[in-house]
């Protein structure tokens, strides 16, 4: 079964891949060509562009809403402050939950967004994965709860019996109890899947991309960013958990704070099909801690894997297309930006990935992610904190691993709420000023070749 295929349940194994065979982690960052970087010195003239909607940030959330903008027919300039992919954009794993958003609302939204996932991946030139996720149950409190979740919701998740579960990983059939299959999920390779959208975005003669533009100035439809204005009917700002200096060009919001989820890659496994976790990701996403059973799943799990529960340590084992596995994910810490990972936490991940597998684990990569949360929102139930600063500006930050897979529908709403709200006035554009010929960087994002490790 190959990734991009539709599959029912998959029962497969784990094989080792060929001694010599290339492979790239989730990190390995993606150069990006700089042609205008003569320009960009403290001596360049001043350049000023007028479009329809700019986009500040350029990762996935911002490349999102740059693509809805041209859904819509509207002209749109793509501002990153980076040269290269470095944040959330590169450091998830790739698997799109939509399982987890089934009492997100209506099923339209999450629905939608599978949709507008699967087919800019597929423009794109990276086909996502639709093999779904295997959730394992250990407990009869488990199942009670993915039974509750299933039954809402028969087709997109359905429950697999013992021996299902156990043909799927015969190295934990003897604590296993049943699955749930998430029908609907879907994988990406992190490693490409901005870049790809990047470079899809950046092909379209309405749409314009710079990177290396650090925006220092914001308000009235210009934005500032160096020797560039932009002078925009709309703004939208994504500045993600790792962009802060693009805020201090807008008014103070509401207070986020951050956390620290640890993630490894392994190698010398290969596999095709759906992602696998656990149990104890059930009380990572409230539409599965507020189901039926879900006080009494806690109290078990606290009782068996207290430090488990207190940090998150929920695997999650995404396959890459070239082999190994992503894994995640575990809680480092409360607030702020730790400088440091707890190995005793990579110790417990790696403890409960080897009971799935039942094989020795080879470590090659590991890294952190930092996702946001609203401290106001003790359930956890929201996904992204969006705030109006100004008329005609939206700032939208993700504030949970679902988000990845919301963001083009969170993107639509967020076009359609400024495009049906008074659009501010444009301040005129100086005929001197203005530059047509502004470049788009139709090579953006190109993935330099991979090094063995």
């Amino acid at each position: 079964m190959r990734r991009g295929e539709k599959s029912g349940l998959f029962v497969g194994a784990f094989l080792q891949v060929p001694r010599g065979v290339r492979r790239n982690g989730p990190l390995s960052a993606v150069a990006l060509p700089d042609p205008d970087a003569a320009q960009r010195s403290l001596h360049s003239p001043k350049r000023t562009i007028e479009t329809d909607v700019c986009v500040v940030g350029g990762g996935v959330v911002g490349v999102a809403h740059a693509l809805a903008a041209r859904r819509r027919g509207l002209g749109v300039v793509l501002l990153e402050q980076e040269a290269r992919a470095h944040g959330a954009s590169v450091r998830h794993s790739g698997h799109l939950f939509f399982t987890a958003l089934a009492g997100a609302g209506t099923d339209a939204g999450p629905l939608a967004a599978r949709e507008l996932w699967l087919e800019l991946a597929r423009r794109a030139g990276t086909p996502a994965g639709t093999d779904g996720t295997i959730i394992l149950a250990h407990s009869r409190e488990e199942l009670e709860v993915m039974q509750a979740v299933a039954g809402e919701h028969p087709g997109r998740a359905r429950m697999l019996t013992r021996r299902e579960a156990t043909t799927l990983l015969p190295a934990a059939g003897e604590r296993i109890t049943g699955a749930l299959f998430g029908l609907m999920d879907l994988l990406v390779d992190p490693r490409t899947i901005t870049a790809a959208l990047t470079r899809l975005l950046a092909k379209d003669a309405q749409a314009r991309v710079e990177f290396r533009a650090h925006v220092h100035a914001l308000g009235g439809g210009v934005v500032e960013a160096g020797p560039l204005s932009v002078r925009a009917g709309n703004v939208i700002v994504c500045p993600g958990a790792y962009d802060h200096g693009l805020l201090a060009a807008l008014p103070a919001g509401e207070e986020l704070v951050s956390e620290t989820v640890q993630m490894l890659r392994l190698a010398g496994l290969r596999r095709l099909g759906p992602a696998i976790t656990t149990g104890i990701a059930l009380l990572e996403h409230p539409v599965f801690a507020n189901a039926p059973g879900a006080e009494a799943l806690r109290a078990r799990l606290e009782l068996e894997h207290p430090a488990a529960v207190e940090h998150g340590v929920a695997p999650l084992l995404a396959p890459l297309a070239g082999g190994g596995l992503i894994v995640s994910q575990a809680r480092s810490g409360g607030r702020g930006r730790a400088p440091f990972r707890a190995e005793r936490l990579d110790a417990l991940l790696l403890e409960a990935t080897r009971a799935l597998l039942g094989c020795d684990l080879e470590v090659r990569e590991r890294w952190t992610l930092r996702v946001l949360r609203d401290p106001a929102d003790s359930g956890a139930e929201q996904d992204f904190h969006i705030r109006a600063p100004e008329s005609g500006v939206r700032v939208v930050r993700a504030l949970s691993q679902r988000a990845l897979a919301l963001c083009h529908w969170q993107a639509e709403k967020t076009l359609g709420e400024l495009l049906d709200a008074p659009a501010p006035a444009r301040p005129p554009v100086p005929p001197v000023l203005t530059v047509t010929d502004l470049r788009a960087h139709a090579d953006a994002f190109r993935s330099r070749p991979g090094r063995s490790v």
